[in-house]
């Protein structure tokens, strides 16, 4: 072959040679390319799933914190604050609930209670101190995170319960404090209201009804029986221990230190002339225009004006209430909106006020309800507008006697007990020396006979309340609007 020729192939042998090359190289680089992108995919995605599942592990954790707030803020309650079960808390105060609780007269808040019924023994009365933030978690920094309640709204009944509305704030923190995650918990709670002896369903040893409540009590070496209710409620006293005793005196049930809501006293209608001497008076007579029978009632009630009373040696006053219940007034002029002091009672002696049905006096022959006594509406003094000596004479006193305004003690006498019913008045103390010996004798079902003939705002019984069973719960990460999922 000719040399040229020969040259020429060679040459064509080694740029095919060359092609080849630069192909795999071009292959190699598209190829390294296309894994470096796969791999670069790979490591982003597998990045955003650490960070998604890190942003998932720290939101569950903001949860918790705030169902750890949750749990620390009910359990803070039912253990000494369950008075607050039944009043409201904003933290912002702009909550369409909360427009609803400040619209209720009867709902107070956290910072000023309404309590309705009253605080039981062992309750923490300064509801400053009531826990509404925390941290979790702050001293090692795993996991720490903080929250905070939100706004907690009660609504239902201060006797009977209802529901309460709650919602806690948490947040997962990281070390320097910087906001990693927030979520929110809101819970729907049943409030239930018991006795303050007796866990929630479980028999109660008391019923909680005040037979002897006042602002201020010296019960001397006086006695307040009954088993059920013979309580003793110091309305103006911070700790029972303010309830001074003789060494003889005894209580059967509890003596409790608390504020109270009140009913207003009944006024006496316009136009009776006063009982001031002894006598027997009945019910369904005006008794010389004394007296007026209220027929509109079922059965019929006959009220009745006292002016003062002043008795002595075995002098008695006899109320009949054979035909109906008698509701007596010990007050002043009821068209005069004025202060006014009197008309009081004074009973010396032997001297009593009778309570008679179906020509008996004994203590059981009727209801206490059915011969009750108003006194003067209380006043802001601390003084009394009234002075009143209950006394049952040769037999027991039966009645209930409600005079705000008064100050008022039992005569001890030969009877035993000296009163039976109960007595709720401005300050109690001793009728004369120390050495008296009154009884007072409350019947087991007194607040329920109360409560019957005078109606709700006369249910006073000392309550707990509980916060038992979730009704409704949900979690989310975002805040919603001012409502939330509660309106």
């Amino acid at each position: 072959m000719h040399k040229r020729s020969r040259h020429r192939l060679w040459l064509l042998s080694k740029i095919s040679k060359a092609d080849d090359e630069g192909f795999v190289l071009a292959l190699v680089v598209i190829v390294g390319l296309i894994l470096a992108a796969g791999a670069m995919a790979l490591m982003a995605r597998s990045t955003s799933g650490m960070l998604g599942s890190i942003r998932q592990q720290q939101s569950r954790e903001a949860r918790e914190i705030a169902e750890n707030g949750t749990g620390r803020v009910v359990e803070r309650l039912n253990r000494e604050y369950s008075y607050l079960l039944i009043n409201c808390y904003d933290r912002d105060a702009n909550t369409v609930d909360w427009s609803n609780c400040k619209s209720k007269t009867a709902i107070g808040t956290w910072d000023a209670p309404k309590y309705g019924t009253a605080t039981c023994p062992g309750s923490n009365l300064s509801s400053a101190n009531m826990v509404v933030d925390g941290s979790v978690n702050t001293n090692t920094g795993d996991r720490a995170g903080r929250w905070q309640l939100e706004f907690y709204h009660f609504s239902g009944s201060k006797l009977y319960g209802g529901q309460g509305r709650m919602r806690v704030r948490g947040q997962r923190l990281s070390a320097d404090g910087t906001v990693l995650a927030e979520a929110y918990v809101d819970q729907e709670l049943s409030i239930k209201s018991k006795n303050c002896d007796a866990a929630f369903n479980q028999p109660p040893t008391s019923t909680g009804f005040p037979g002897l409540l006042a602002n201020s009590i010296s019960l001397g070496n006086n006695d307040v029986l009954g088993e059920v209710s013979g309580n003793v409620l110091c309305v103006g006293c911070q700790n029972p221990s303010e309830v001074t005793q003789g060494p003889q005196s005894i209580v059967n049930c509890n003596i409790f230190a608390s504020n109270i809501s009140l009913p207003d006293v009944p006024r006496s209608p316009a136009g009776l002339s006063p009982i001031t001497a002894s006598g027997t008076y009945s019910s369904g007579s005006n008794n010389g225009g004394s007296c007026m029978v209220d027929n509109s009632k079922t059965p019929a009630v006959t009220h009745c004006l006292l002016g003062n009373i002043n008795l002595s040696g075995s002098e008695e006053v006899e109320f009949n209430t054979t035909n109906g219940p008698m509701q007596l007034y010990l007050q002043c002029d009821p068209q005069n909106n004025s202060p006014c002091s009197g008309p009081n009672i004074t009973l010396s002696g032997n001297a009593g006020i009778k309570h008679c049905k179906n020509g008996s006096c004994t203590a059981t022959a009727s209801d206490p309800t059915e011969l009750a006594l108003f006194g003067n509406p209380a006043r802001t003094s601390e003084a009394c507008s009234q002075t009143i000596r209950i006394s049952g004479g040769s037999s027991a006193t039966v009645m209930f006697a409600y005079l705000p305004d008064a100050c008022a003690g039992i005569n001890g006498g030969s009877s035993n007990p000296d009163l039976v019913g109960a007595l709720w008045v401005k300050s109690y103390g001793p009728a004369g020396s120390s050495s008296n010996r009154a009884e007072l004798l409350v019947p087991d079902d007194m607040g329920a006979r109360v409560f019957t003939r005078f109606g709700n705002s006369f249910a006073l019984s000392i309550r707990d309340f509980v916060a038992i069973g979730i009704n409704n719960w949900a979690s989310f990460q975002m805040p919603q609007s001012a409502t939330g999922m509660f309106r």
